[in-house]
């Protein structure tokens, strides 16, 4: 079986998401906008170049149409993207619902947040999150009082969260999924870090 890891390890980057997850809603909303324009200017240029294509020698032939096939292959890229993101929009409409009937832990809207980040920013993780129900809580030591760990699992997840127990805590994050019981194992594996909204990646991995 051949393994292929992907590592993608970015420095400090910090995206703050908002409390209100219906304002997530609306940045996913508008990003969709921007991919559905990208592929109208697309779909343009790939017209553009076809009109050429009767009046050129065979050699500029050959070149306008590794263009159209590379715009194509563009447009396909960008669908899948928008896909992706309408699966995602409606997450967060199911979690604004479920939101208004539950309240949630501290915990659990940090382990809702950052799979939400997760599925955003790798898009191809996004296969291995549907309907996911989790189980778990807190994990902590009896004898442990400078620390929780509380630890959630659900479909090949397991969800972990360390943090000291001081003020406005970071807290420590790692998802890893693996699945060795389809034909096609895979492995994923994000580190990061939360704190006041904000999500900092530190290091993923994507393997199959």
């Amino acid at each position: 079986m051949n393994t292929t890891r992907i590592a993608i390890i970015l420095g400090a980057a910090c995206t703050v998401f908002s409390i209100v997850l219906a304002g997530l809603t609306i940045n996913y909303g508008l990003v969709l906008n921007n991919r559905n324009s990208q592929i109208t200017d697309l779909q343009t240029e790939i017209d553009t170049l076809k009109q050429q294509i009767s009046s050129l020698p065979n050699s500029d032939i050959d070149n306008l149409t590794n263009q159209i096939t590379e715009k194509n292959a563009q447009i396909a890229n960008l669908t899948n993207q928008i896909a992706a993101l309408n699966s995602q929009i409606d997450s967060l409409q199911n979690q604004i619902a479920q939101n208004g009937t539950s309240e949630l832990s501290t915990q659990q809207k940090i382990r809702d947040s950052v799979m939400d980040y997760i599925k955003f920013n790798h898009p191809e993780t996004a296969q291995f999150m549907n309907n996911l129900v989790w189980k778990g809580g807190r994990t902590t030591p009896q004898n442990l009082i400078s620390a929780e760990t509380y630890v959630y699992t659900s479909e090949g997840w397991k969800f972990t969260i360390n943090y000291p127990v001081v003020p406005n805590p970071l807290y420590n994050i790692t998802a890893d999924y693996s699945a060795t019981s389809i034909s096609i194992p895979y492995r994923i594996i994000w580190i990061g870090s939360w704190q006041n909204w904000c999500i900092n990646e530190t290091s993923y991995i994507f393997a199959q």
